[in-house]
């Protein structure tokens, strides 16, 4: 049976010393063909798709916006002088039904690092019921520019603006999002606990995640390296929240 639902994140190791991390998504009813629709459409100028086999790389970019069609299961991506169909729907649709060994069984998001062509590379892989990759999607590299030459000549360090497409993509890229508010009225009672162990709960079930403290007030506080103040509960956390101590 074709899981529908996202996996908890795994690492392989592959025999050319690359290690990749992949973090499943959902391949549920249209799930993915929103996913593609959505790569292909909005930002199909930075990124470069086809299969990655071993053997064969396939590495193609789109010149102008491809024209994205369905019909019984199968996105058709054409940009006029080729195309290409992916089974992207396993259930049955106006009476045709298609194999679940063809359609999209697993999709993820994957960071591989370790490469003899770029130290990371960030994108999205598609594989069919039968554990087949479809398709490679990459996102754009820090270590590449524009026209996908290597920033070395002159010597250029890596420009990480261009990973921001990867680290927006699992809470803006087809995922549908959910959010939850933990609120408390004193200090010291568990709310960052609690928050802290639902976020392991939730991304151990294959869920990003991503906890946000818009403000802290109390007391309380941890000093920043620059001297200011943040709640002393977020000095490791991504997005730490502005500290303000109550007067009355």
């Amino acid at each position: 049976m074709v899981p529908t639902t996202a996996r908890a994140p795994t690492v392989e190791h592959e025999l050319d010393g690359t290690t990749t991390e992949y973090d499943d998504v959902p391949v549920a009813g249209d799930h993915v063909e929103r996913l593609l629709r959505e790569l292909f459409t909005e930002h199909w100028a930075e990124i470069t798709v086809g299969p990655i086999l071993q053997g064969a790389a396939w590495e193609i970019r789109f010149v102008k916006a491809p024209t994205l069609t369905m019909l019984d299961g199968y996105l058709t991506t054409d940009t006029g002088a080729w195309h290409f169909h992916l089974c992207v729907e396993t259930r049955a649709r106006e009476g045709v039904t298609t194999s679940r060994r063809s359609g999209v069984a697993r999709a993820a998001f994957f960071q591989t690092t370790g490469g003899s062509c770029t130290p990371l590379s960030y994108g999205l892989r598609l594989w069919n019921g039968q554990g087949e990759q479809m398709l490679t999607v990459f996102f754009p590299n820090p270590y590449y520019d524009d026209a996908s030459e290597r920033l070395r000549r002159p010597p250029r360090p890596p420009d990480f603006t261009r990973t921001a497409l990867w680290r927006t993509s699992g809470d803006a890229i087809g995922h549908d999002g959910v959010v939850s508010d933990g609120a408390g009225h004193c200090v010291g009672v568990g709310k960052s606990l609690l928050t802290a162990a639902f976020c392991r709960i939730f991304s151990r079930q294959g869920y990003r995640v991503a906890p946000f403290k818009a403000q802290n007030m109390a007391l309380n506080a941890a000093v920043t390296a620059d001297g200011c103040e943040i709640g002393r509960a977020q000095p490791r956390k991504r997005r730490p929240p502005a500290s303000s101590r109550p007067s009355t």
